[in-house]
This record gives C-alpha cells, structure tokens and sequence, in this order.
C-alpha cells in the first residue's frame, strides 16, 4: 500500500504570507491590520486568497481608492453573498453603487 498524506488548510501564517504575496504581485501595498481583518473572516483556501485579492483589487480601482478596510468588507460581503462564480457581477455592481453613493 502507498502512504498517504493529508493536506490540511493553511494556518494564518502561511495565509498573512500568501495574501501579502498576491497584493505584491499587484503592486498593492496593505496595511497589516486590513491583512488581519481579512484573515479572520475568509475563507481558509489558497484560491479564496486570489479571488479576495482579485476582488479587492478591482473595488479599489473602480472606486479609486487604497486597499482600507471598508473595501475588504465590502469584497468578503460580495463573495459570500454573490459566490465565485459571479464575483465579477457583484465587483461591478458594488463599484457602481459606491460611485453613485458618493455623487449625493
């Protein structure tokens, strides 16, 4: 019989390191405390880390900001609420209604 070796999810160690990773390879820099925020309340995945990022990263450019902690809220909202597969709907909807929120 072969060994077998079980994968367990990523600790918040390796998450923090992850996450920073793909906020550098954006060329974002995020302050540790919005790093933290996200780390307790996302999914515990490799992939859920690129799709926040990729989220994150698309809020804060449509609403022309830094990466705060509000536009990580908003990001973990869109993707429990709206799910992978519509990530890019809730991005755009959200970003829309943040511009139109800030025009009244």
């Amino acid at each position: 019989a072969l060994p077998c070796a079980e994968i367990a999810a990523p600790d918040d160690a390796l998450l923090r390191f992850v996450l920073v990773k793909l906020f550098s390879d954006r060329q974002l820099s995020v302050d540790p405390q919005v790093i933290a925020f996200m780390l307790v309340r996302m999914e515990r995945s490799f992939e859920a880390a690129r799709r926040l990022v990729a989220v994150i990263d698309g809020l804060a450019l449509a609403m022309q900001r830094g990466v705060t902690r509000a536009v990580a809220a908003q990001a973990l909202e869109s993707l429990a609420l709206e799910g992978p597969a519509l990530e890019g709907l809730a991005l755009e909807g959200l970003a829309q209604e943040r511009i139109g929120n800030q025009d009244k």
